[in-house]
């Protein structure tokens, strides 16, 4: 009985970080700050991987020139099912973060 226990915990803790997918540990340094759309915060991506989009929590990493996004940062810890991801790029001394479509400036 303490074997079968063993194995389903094992297997529980498996699939749980199989579904959980992507670490968001943070990523390029260069992102670390506050990303203004339209006059306003709009990211706020901290060194540890924790920040806010329009004002709602999220984790993030960057892979090369690619940014992560998870909105659901509750349901896996520091990981993510379904991240958002594009690429990005930073223009104008890193002031400019041009990502999904969108422009922000630092703030």
């Amino acid at each position: 009985m303490k074997k079968l226990l063993g194995l389903l915990l094992a297997l529980l803790i498996l699939l749980t970080f199989t579904a959980c997918g992507t670490s968001m540990d943070g990523g390029d340094e260069r992102l670390v700050g506050s990303w203004d759309w339209k006059g306003s915060v709009y990211y706020l991506f901290n060194a540890s991987g924790s920040g806010t989009m329009a004002g709602s929590s999220i984790r993030w990493t960057t892979s090369g020139n690619r940014l992560e996004i998870c909105v659901t940062p509750d349901t896996c810890g520091n990981r993510c099912s379904a991240p958002m991801s594009s690429t990005f790029s930073l223009t104008n001394d890193d002031d400019t973060l041009r990502f999904n479509g969108f422009t922000y400036i630092r703030r």
